[in-house]
């Protein structure tokens, strides 16, 4: 993916249709809900250090997103990132390729709960060095299963060193959002798994 036209284009319009949207972030009803964050981190390009300490991620203004992207080079990646689950007898999930998050407690803030889940599984600490971009609609994982997913971008050069919880995840890998989607010099075969599929299209790289 060319960076200096369909990264920076892919970033500004996905932090523009995102940006009033964790107004939302509220306590949960019923029925039963799961937060999950799809993080994403741009490979090869510093961003600016002074972005490094932010951790406000309610913040509105979104003067610090142009001034990130200024920093963004030519030869920048952008990647996502995925976690294995861990195989567990019982689990409808086991094995699955997912993202970090789970369960939201009785009474917690769906954003709380991403950011509680993701330290607990992969030891990722989302207030610090990351920004929440927004929340992407809400999914029905099953017929009595919500999940609401929150975006966030690592603000910082280096990828904080991450610590699987066994019992939860067996592998995480970052990828290329440019293996996600298909054009005609370059489609996607075979298939995407649901999961990458799943993604692809609701940030917008499917038509």
């Amino acid at each position: 993916m060319n960076v200096g036209v369909n990264v920076l284009s892919f970033l500004r319009n996905l932090e523009k249709r995102l940006k009033h949207t964790l107004s939302s972030s509220s306590v949960h009803p019923p029925p039963r809900r799961a937060a999950v964050a799809l993080i994403l981190r741009l490979r090869s390009s510093p961003p600016p250090s002074q972005l490094s300490t932010t951790n406000n991620n309610n913040n509105r203004d979104s003067s610090w997103f142009t001034s990130f992207l200024s920093g963004v080079k030519q030869d920048t990646q952008l990647e996502i990132l995925f976690i294995k689950r861990a195989k567990r007898d019982g689990d409808r999930w086991s094995g699955h390729v997912a993202f970090p998050g789970g369960g939201v407690n009785k009474g917690e803030e769906l954003q709380a709960a991403v950011i509680r889940e993701t330290k607990e599984e992969i030891g990722l600490d989302l207030t610090e060095s990351y920004k929440c971009l927004g929340r992407l609609p809400d999914r029905n994982a099953s017929a009595s299963l919500v999940v609401s997913s929150f975006v966030y971008i690592q603000t910082c050069s280096d990828t904080p060193s991450l610590i699987l919880e066994p019992k939860e995840v067996d592998a995480v890998k970052w990828v290329p959002i440019n293996l996600l989607k298909p054009t005609s010099k370059y489609p996607v075969h075979p298939p995407l798994p649901a999961i990458l599929s799943t993604t692809a299209s609701i940030l917008g790289l499917l038509p």
